[in-house]
């Protein structure tokens, strides 16, 4: 444990619980505009009863592009990982471990193999390096990049 912060939450603590899900079929062209905003980079795939079944990811999409002639006929199935998860009890460590160990933005956070979140680089970061509250600072977000500013740098 050699992260700044002294308390070491759970999975479910640092995760988002709105994961929105990827269903198994044709991959819809709407999602390609969700990736290409960049805001995302990798959905969950998991049936109806919320099990998990795989990972999307731009990579995985990436790949299949450069091999296929149409993605007409491209079907979230093909382009999926297998399942890669933390459970809602894991330790932050063992987050940590996993996300720099497979080199992941984002994951699921599973109860019995079903979605209950996902957790991204920056939830773990944000409980890791927590920002001060004494200097002001503003938020800006863009497709293109995400940055802390502090109004005192006249930037």
């Amino acid at each position: 444990m050699n992260y700044l912060s002294s308390s070491s939450p759970l999975a479910k603590d640092l995760m988002n619980s709105a994961a929105v899900p990827l269903r198994p079929g044709l991959f819809e062209k709407g999602l390609v505009l969700q990736f290409l905003s960049g805001y995302y980079s990798g959905w969950p795939v998991f049936d109806s009863t919320r099990k998990i079944l795989g990972v999307v990811t731009e990579l995985r999409l990436l790949q299949a592009c450069s091999r296929l002639d149409s993605l007409d006929e491209l079907r979230v199935e093909d382009t999926m990982t297998t399942p890669m998860y933390v459970f809602e009890l894991d330790s932050l460590d063992v987050v940590l471990k996993v996300m720099v160990q497979r080199q992941v933005l984002r994951m699921p956070v599973v109860r019995n193999r079903n979605v209950v979140g996902v957790i991204s680089r920056g939830d773990v970061l944000r409980h890791c390096l927590p920002l001060s509250t004494s200097s002001p600072q503003f938020v800006f977000s863009c497709a293109w990049c995400e940055r802390m500013h502090d109004p005192s740098d006249g930037v």
